[in-house]
């Protein structure tokens, strides 16, 4: 696994989708 992604797991099938986090020029990270 990639540090910087986040994991959502849909809990009906179990399936897990991971995303990437952005880096941000201003703000914190989405």
């Amino acid at each position: 696994m990639a540090d910087d992604t986040v994991t959502v797991i849909d809990n009906r099938t179990g399936k897990r989708i991971e995303l990437p986090i952005r880096k941000a020029t201003q703000g914190p990270d989405a």
